[in-house]
């Protein structure tokens, strides 16, 4: 031991054997949505997914018609009084046809939102068989600790069967 902790000189201790244990009382179900919520990985997902779904929008709204407007004042000349100007313009955009850009954009942006989708269904269900496997090994422990508590009992029974048969000369 005083090797494993690189120590040069033999340090004296003394070795504690206590046995604690704390039953956890959190569920299966809960364990999921706590893991659902703080999972970095599946919160990058979801960002992910979302940012497909604004480009999906994004991309359904060219296909409506765009209004543009413009004003701007100018004041020009050398001298007093200067020559002043305003102007202001509208403009009504319709998209009648681009080769099937927009529809291609929509396809585009729909597949990549179910693929952000799909990896998130897929992350979830990773996190579901790691949360569940660490939720039967807590179980398997549990059960291990129970039966190692009784093993001990029997043993320590035993002994001083052992010990009471010594004495007695029967052993």
């Amino acid at each position: 031991l005083v090797t494993a902790m690189g120590l040069d000189k033999p340090v004296e201790f003394s070795i504690e054997d206590t046995f604690g244990f704390t039953e956890s009382t959190i569920g299966l179900e809960e364990a999921l949505e706590i893991a659902y919520r703080e999972r970095p990985d599946l919160k990058s997902l979801k960002s992910e997914r979302d940012s497909a779904q604004a480009s999906l929008d994004k991309a359904k709204k060219e296909y409506y018609p765009t209004v543009t407007g413009q004003t701007g004042y100018n004041a020009l000349g050398s001298s007093y009084p200067l020559s002043q100007q305003w102007y202001g313009g509208l403009s009504f955009t319709v998209n009648i046809f681009d080769g099937f850009l927009t529809r291609n954009r929509i396809d585009e942006s729909f597949a990549k939102t179910r693929a952000a989708g799909a990896q998130m269904d897929a992350k979830r269900l990773d996190i579901y068989f790691d949360v569940k496997d660490a939720y039967l090994n807590l179980i398997a422990g549990k059960e291990t600790i129970a039966n190692t508590e009784v093993q001990i009992r029997q043993s320590t029974e035993n002994l001083e069967l052992a010990n009471l048969r010594y004495k007695a000369g029967l052993a």
